[in-house]
């Protein structure tokens, strides 16, 4: 087992970035469905998370305010979930508005957490706030909805403050998916963040020099984001990120962005393996080397023996 820093020097994710701040390998890698992939090292991971800290923090983000993430993009919402981490304000990861046909459950569903988290303001992005506008009246607790085109370019960079985040301070707000009853939110400290990696990279994965995850998991939900961000982020390694919907429509890339990247770690529901069985063809497999993959997490709904057979 090699390098973790989670267990021996982290009281936060604050400490986490801090810890991070001088690593300028590995990263986060978005993958680009129509364009080139991004790719942020550590060091640049920590950088563009504290410059959009300072914009919100200009903004009158306060410490333990909440504030309600709404972005369809990965990039957007890692580093705006990261910069509320930053700075010490409560985020609250909302799934985005995607069938339309639906706004008005949408909208319902959106005003009874954004009421129940008690959220201050949303960022998201203007198409979207378009959606979200009548939130505003319906929502007593909502100020504003910021967009982050709204963010001045590279050069009006502010200084990111100091806002003694601690590990009794609550990171973020988890609410449930909706499924069986109205969502209900789960508030996670630093501490219960830090314990739960702890153990799930070293007794767990037990993670180690070389490993290189991906997923195309959601970022709103706790697999994905506390799997794919936060865990990774402690241990700095690197994580290659697919847009869900891309996924959906092409299976194959996931797998495909796993024998590119020699990934050794990647989770899934089940019906994501079976999506796999069933759409990915014979020819598209064609090169395909996934021999590096020795964690093949699955969970989050029931699994079936078939599937995984």
């Amino acid at each position: 087992m090699g390098k973790t820093v989670a267990n021996k020097t982290m009281k936060t994710l604050v400490d986490a970035l801090n810890a991070v701040r001088d690593h300028h390998t590995g990263g986060y890698t978005f993958i680009n469905e129509t364009g080139p992939d991004r790719k942020y090292t550590y060091a640049e991971v920590v950088l563009r998370t504290e410059r959009l800290a300072a914009w919100f923090a200009a903004q009158g983000f306060e410490k333990g305010e909440r504030v309600a993430l709404i972005l369809p993009d990965p990039e957007d919402f890692v580093f705006s979930f990261l910069a509320c981490l930053r700075i010490g304000v409560v985020a609250v990861p909302m799934y985005p508005p995607i069938n339309l046909g639906r706004l008005d459950v949408y909208l319902k569903t959106s005003s009874h957490i954004l009421q129940s988290a008690g959220a201050r303001a949303i960022v998201t992005r203007a198409q979207v706030r378009r959606v979200l506008g009548t939130l505003l009246d319906s929502v007593s607790s909502l100020r504003e909805i910021v967009t982050l085109e709204e963010m001045p370019a590279a050069g009006a960079a502010l200084a990111c403050p100091e806002r003694n985040v601690r590990p009794e301070d609550l990171a973020f707000l988890q609410f449930t998916s909706g499924s069986t009853s109205q969502p209900k939110g789960v508030a996670l400290t630093h501490a219960n963040l830090v314990a739960n990696i702890t153990l799930l990279m070293e007794k767990g994965l037990e993670i180690r020099e070389g490993d290189v995850a991906v997923s195309w998991l959601p970022l709103y939900h706790d697999m994905g984001l506390i799997g794919f961000v936060l865990a990774p982020l402690c241990d700095a390694i690197p994580v290659i990120y697919l847009p869900p919907l891309l996924f959906l429509k092409k299976p194959v890339r996931w797998l495909r962005a796993m024998s590119d990247h020699k990934a050794t770690i990647a989770f899934a529901p089940n019906f994501a393996y079976g999506l796999c069985t069933a759409r990915v063809r014979e020819e598209e497999m064609a090169g395909l080397d996934l021999s590096a993959w020795r964690v093949a997490g699955c969970g989050a709904e029931p699994i079936r023996a078939e599937t995984l057979r």
